[in-house]
């Protein structure tokens, strides 16, 4: 992949991500508050489910919360430790030090096979995360989420302060079970 497409890849990432969080946000005017995470979730046109979760880490430095949640994303064997879906997960391919593909088989009689492609990357709009899942028992579906982490300074001085973390996403299921299931399993072990 040339260094040209990698930015405009980056760049349609991160445009995806920003629009679903503002529209969910302008969707939903008031936030719940699960585990300190202000959760915003809508079902849109019967036909998508939107989330965004918001966080923030006062004194916590952005890049080692992106290491540290980059991590439990790739590594399988860490994922594997602290949640349940992961049990049948392997990565078919690393496509540079930032984009994996991983397959997810759940194992049970009637096995289904997930295709996930997860990057990273740097952003005007911070640091950025990006996981989709491509296919899903072999149908093509839509389902995509993204971290956003945005250091936070003092004003006066510069000094990071700390970090503000947003995930945001949508499913082409319409159900809103993916975003709860993040939210109670996924970042408790992350973050």
């Amino acid at each position: 992949m040339t260094r040209s497409r990698a930015q405009e890849l980056v760049q349609f990432v991160t445009d995806m991500f920003l629009a679903n969080a503002e529209r969910t946000d302008a969707l939903v005017t008031r936030a719940n508050s699960v585990l300190g995470w202000s959760d915003k979730r809508a079902v849109v046109e019967d036909m998508w489910a939107q989330f965004l979760l918001t966080k923030e880490f006062p004194r916590q430095s952005a890049r080692e919360l992106v290491e540290r949640t980059w991590s439990a994303t790739v590594n399988v064997d860490k994922l594997r430790g602290m949640l349940k879906w992961p049990a049948g997960m392997t990565v078919r391919h690393r496509l540079s030090a930032n984009a994996y593909v991983a397959e997810t088989s759940n194992g049970f009689l009637i096995s289904t096979q997930n295709i996930n492609l997860t990057g990273g990357a740097d952003a005007a709009a911070g640091q950025m995360l990006d996981q989709r899942l491509l296919r899903l028992a072999d149908i093509p579906l839509e389902t995509m989420y993204g971290f956003q982490f945005e250091r936070q300074f003092c004003e006066r001085t510069g000094e990071e302060l700390g970090c503000r973390v947003k995930l945001a996403g949508r499913t082409s299921d319409c159900s809103l079970s993916y975003a709860h299931k993040l939210l109670t399993e996924a970042l408790p072990s992350i973050l």
